[in-house]
Parts: C-alpha cells; sequence; structure tokens
C-alpha cells in the first residue's frame, strides 16, 4: 500500500484562522458543518455549483460551472457578477415529463452554490461582504419541499446598506393574507459593501428567529404570530447565491463586475457536549524520507452527533522521531518499526484530548526525499511543455477537485517531455509513480 500524504488537509487548511470569528457554539448549540473556503476541493465536495433542477433558474444571469468563483489566499470565497456575452446549457422537461437540454445565450455569468446535504432545523450563520453593482441580490438562505424557504438575508446591490430577512411558505394564509413574512434591517452606518458582517437566522420547531453580527432580532408580535403559523417541518438545503436582475431591476452594467465575498458559512444543531474521540483508523505504510498524510477516510473522529464531526480541528503536533513541515509529517532517518503521529482534538471547550497514531513503516521500501524529488520536474512553474528527469513507470497530473488531467506510462524510460500548453492553468499534484514507490509533487500550470 503506498503511503498516504499527511494528516487531513480539512483539518490542517479548513481551519486556520484569518479573518474568521466564528464560535464551536451558538444559541446552545454545537457547530456540525463549517466551510471557511480555505479549500477549493473541500468546498465541491460539499457544495454543488448549480441547482437540482439546473444552472439557471430566472434572471439575466447563468450561473457557470465555477468559472466565477475564486479562492481567496486570505481564505474568502468571492462569487463574481460579470457583464459578459455567455451561451449556458438549460435543462427542461416536456409536458411527457421527458428531460432534455437546450442553449440559451445570456450578457450576465455569476456562480451559486447549493450545499449537498439537506438539513433540520439548527443555527446558520455566514459571514460577508456584498456588491455595489446595481442589479446583484446576494443572498443566504434555505430552501426545501412545498415551497419551504428562509432567506436568512438578501441584498441589493443598488441598497447596500439594507439587508431583507423573509420567511416564505407554500399557501396563503387567511389573516396576513400572504405566503410571506418580511422584514429590512438598515445600517446606520456604512454598508454591507464596504465591510464584513455576519448573519445567521435559527430554526427550531416552534419559531424561526434572525441574528445580526451574532444579535438575536426582534420582531413585532404580529410577525412573531404570523411566522409561528408557517415554521418549516421539512428538511431544507443551504444555498449562496449572486443573481442579477431578479429582487434588484436596476440593472446597471457599468457597475460590474460585481463580487460578493464569503469568509464562512457555519451550521449549529442541538447536541449533548460529549468529547470527540478517535475511534479507527486504517492502516497505512509510509517510507524512508516521504511526508505522507492521513486521508480523511483514515481518520475516525466522532462525537454525540454520531459521524465525523466537521467542526471538530485536529492538530498534529511535532513527534520526536518526526516534525510537522508545511502541515504534513516528515520522519527522522532515527524512526522506529512504527511512527506515532501525535495530535490533539480541539472539541470548541479544550485541546486535552491526545491521541497517537501508529502508523507502521516499510524500510525496504525507501524512496527519495521530496527535496529531491522536486529537481526531477522542471520548469515549473511552466506554460507549454515539462520535462520529467527520472526513470518512472507512470506520471500523473491531478487537478485540484481529483481529476487526473494527463496521464503518460514511462516504462522506467529516463527523461519525458511532454506538451501541457492546452491543460488549463491552476495548482496541481504531479504523482510520479516508480518502482520503489511514489512521490508527489506540486507543480503550477501557467
Amino acid at each position: 500500500m503506498h503511503s498516504r500524504i499527511l494528516l487531513l488537509l480539512f483539518f490542517a487548511l479548513g481551519f486556520g484562522v484569518y479573518g474568521q470569528n466564528y464560535s464551536h457554539y451558538r444559541e446552545g448549540r454545537i457547530m456540525f458543518f463549517l466551510d471557511d473556503f480555505k479549500d477549493s476541493i473541500y468546498t465541491f465536495e460539499n457544495w454543488d455549483p448549480r441547482f437540482p433542477w439546473g444552472p439557471y433558474t430566472h434572471g439575466l444571469h447563468y450561473n457557470t460551472p465555477r468559472q466565477n468563483f475564486t479562492f481567496t489566499e486570505d481564505g474568502f470565497l468571492e462569487i463574481e457578477s460579470r457583464y459578459e456575452n455567455y451561451t449556458g446549457e438549460l435543462w427542461a422537461w416536456d409536458s411527457a415529463g421527458n428531460f432534455y437540454t437546450y442553449e440559451e445565450d445570456f450578457e450576465y455569468t455569476s456562480g451559486m452554490l447549493y450545499h449537498k446535504q439537506p438539513v433540520e432545523e439548527g443555527y446558520f450563520e455566514c459571514r460577508f461582504k456584498t456588491s455595489n453593482a446595481h442589479g446583484t441580490n446576494a443572498a443566504f438562505w434555505l430552501y426545501g419541499p412545498e415551497a419551504t424557504e428562509i432567506d436568512v438575508f438578501e441584498i441589493k446591490g443598488s441598497e447596500p446598506n439594507k439587508a431583507q430577512m423573509t420567511l416564505h411558505w407554500k399557501d396563503r394564509d387567511p389573516i396576513s393574507r400572504s405566503s410571506q413574512n418580511a422584514n429590512n434591517i438598515y445600517l446606520q452606518e456604512g454598508t454591507f459593501a464596504s465591510q464584513f458582517h455576519t448573519m445567521g437566522v435559527s430554526w427550531t420547531q416552534d419559531e424561526v428567529r434572525w441574528y445580526y453580527d451574532t444579535i438575536p432580532l426582534r420582531a413585532n408580535g404580529f410577525d412573531e404570530f404570523i411566522r409561528s403559523r408557517h415554521v418549516p417541518q421539512v428538511p431544507m438545503h443551504v444555498i449562496l447565491t449572486q443573481e442579477v436582475g431578479t429582487i434588484d431591476k436596476e440593472v446597471d452594467s457599468t457597475t460590474y463586475p460585481g463580487t460578493f465575498s464569503i469568509d464562512y458559512v457555519a451550521f449549529y444543531q442541538q447536541t449533548s457536549l460529549v468529547a470527540p474521540r478517535i475511534i479507527s483508523h486504517t492502516p497505512m505504510q509510509y517510507t524512508v524520507n516521504q511526508s505522507f498524510e492521513v486521508a480523511r477516510e483514515d481518520l475516525q473522529v466522532w462525537d454525540s452527533l454520531g459521524f465525523y464531526p466537521k467542526a471538530h480541528r485536529v492538530n498534529v503536533l511535532p513527534g520526536a522521531n518526526y516534525s510537522v513541515i508545511s502541515n504534513r509529517v516528515y520522519p527522522d532517518q532515527d524512526f522506529s518499526d512504527t511512527l506515532l503521529v501525535t495530535v490533539t482534538v480541539d472539541n470548541g471547550i479544550d485541546e486535552s484530548a491526545v491521541y497517537e497514531i501508529p502508523i507502521p513503516s516499510d524500510r525496504t521500501n525507501g524512496i527519495y526525499s521530496l527535496q529531491e524529488a522536486a529537481s526531477w520536474v522542471y520548469p515549473n512553474p511552466a506554460r507549454d511543455f515539462l520535462t520529467v528527469a527520472t526513470p518512472f513507470l507512470q506520471i500523473s497530473l491531478v487537478a485540484q477537485d481529483g481529476r487526473v488531467v494527463k496521464s503518460l506510462s514511462g516504462n522506467n524510460q529516463e527523461q519525458l517531455q511532454t506538451y501541457i500548453g492546452n491543460i488549463e492553468a491552476g495548482l496541481y499534484r504531479l504523482r510520479i509513480k516508480k518502482e520503489k514507490g511514489i512521490v508527489t509533487i506540486p507543480f503550477v500550470k501557467l
């Protein structure tokens, strides 16, 4: 079994703190999901960049697959709405229920995220900054069956000091004569586009209540009464969107592009506060001088929620015969037959839960250090041609989302130059399989 490359990039990258001010606890609930958008692979594992019924619903924009997303070095996700020509595929069903697709031209593009796992009740929070582009509508919302919908916020680009919070239901209420209840919050200073703000919603069996910067917002008695008659009782999906020309009709192309910046999204649920525990891991092996990681499926941290708690941090600590380099374990020469990697689990209360993960070594299958392996690949970064100067059995160029974009067999040939000009620019992993093992090298395509 080849070695894996170290401890859970989800943990290592997903919980470093930049501008985030999230907590493990909100309103007596414990966090059970967090995306602070430091790892695009993790984001697209959990979110779909389109609705289940297609990439377009209404408005002047088309939600592109991933072209309108930027993951910044500071750990923010930017959804950019652009004024540009785009031909997009639309989904449709005929009167007999047959599915078909067709194409349509759009003048604007944008992006959205639809969380794949439905949720029931809890507290839902987002820290964000919106756009000044007229015609945009930045929104964080929940949607479920029977047209059930909770809009945590909707903010127009033409009115960036105002956020609308709305509860939707299917049938017209006989008292309010409406199928929704909406309230607004107005900023007295600044706008939602000038600095980051936090908004959330608490959804229980009995009520739906909104929060601004973690402070509950009071509604009048009539609004609270109407809302209590239509509290959602079905699972819903969490959604992030930036639309063009839907709610905000004051579309002005000269104000584009417009950027909806998201710092983090977190979900919380009620649960007893039981310290997490590592209950199992898949046996792994490493080789001399090779860094490694424990893949997500290999390290299982469980708590009272009964599933992998994405909100818990696992921190790798330096050990006696290994060091932690760039969030990876790098074994020293003087290691024993079993390397004990020490980790702590931060459950939001303390970091006292310490575990040692035993990983057996394989001295007979030693390969080369990463420093030496880096010299095999040049230039790096590269634009048109890439040279691999080492005997290899196979090389694979792997994208951040796990796709193998190029793979070549070498039969132990000593050097290969290959054309990569037709590959999209970005960060990749170059995986080189040799007779004595596999090494993975970060690679940048210009």
